[in-house]
């Protein structure tokens, strides 16, 4: 069969296919007339079964091992498991803020410092917070030492320096742009796609916004 129809009886899209057969995980046969590959019901078999286990969070490189057998299915599972309950945790205080959160007439004009303190005395229990916070600033840390943090793009493009830094940031950010679009066509998106790529383009908006800040103070 072609890889439309093994598509459709597995249930994923041809570009997760060849995904998986870029990754080693798929070796379908390939007609001797033509060049197009031939699927059997053993490889659309062998699709559930990967989309099974991908569904469970494990990584591709992971199920390589399991379907070539380097690894025992339990072993990997319960690995897997203590991964996943990690994760948990981590949401666990997320989930509670965001519910008391919800219950305020108006979550935006609460007082910020009592759920900080909140925050605070739940971690000191032993509940974690979404990491994302750190992330994201870890990432304005290290823009701002490579945009700035020596001073050498003034040095170098006086005046023009925080254009330069602008039109160097949004190449940046198309570049991570287009390989974002890549990765989601090959594979399916998950949670920590979607919070890496829009880190990205929170980082690079706020340095705009701040760019034409400066600009407006500037000219006033």
């Amino acid at each position: 069969m072609k890889i439309g129809e093994a598509a459709k009886k597995a249930g994923i899209s041809p570009g997760n296919i060849r995904f998986y057969e870029k990754k080693g995980l798929l070796k379908p046969k390939r007609e001797e007339s033509s060049s197009y590959r031939s699927y059997t019901e053993e490889d659309v078999e062998r699709l559930k079964r990967i989309l099974v286990f991908r569904k469970a969070d494990l990584s591709v490189e992971s199920i390589a091992l399991l379907l070539e057998g380097k690894e025992e299915a339990k072993t990997l599972l319960e690995k897997q498991e203590e991964v996943l309950e990690g994760k948990m945790k981590e949401l666990e205080g997320s989930l509670l803020l965001c519910r008391k959160l919800k219950q305020e007439e108006d979550p935006l004009k609460t007082d910020p410092e009592k759920y900080l303190r909140f925050i605070r005395e739940e971690e000191q229990e032993g509940r974690k917070f979404s990491p994302a916070e750190e992330m994201l600033g870890q990432i304005s840390d290290f823009t701002a030492e490579c945009y700035g943090g020596s001073g050498w793009f003034t040095a170098v493009f006086g005046r023009w320096a925080d254009l330069v830094k602008l039109i160097l940031g949004a190449g940046l950010w198309l570049f991570f742009l287009y390989m974002a679009a890549a990765r989601f066509w090959e594979e399916p998106v998950s949670v920590s796609h979607i919070v890496f790529w829009s880190g990205l383009f929170l980082v690079y908006n706020l340095s705009f916004l701040k760019y034409w800040s400066n600009k407006r103070k500037t000219a006033e």
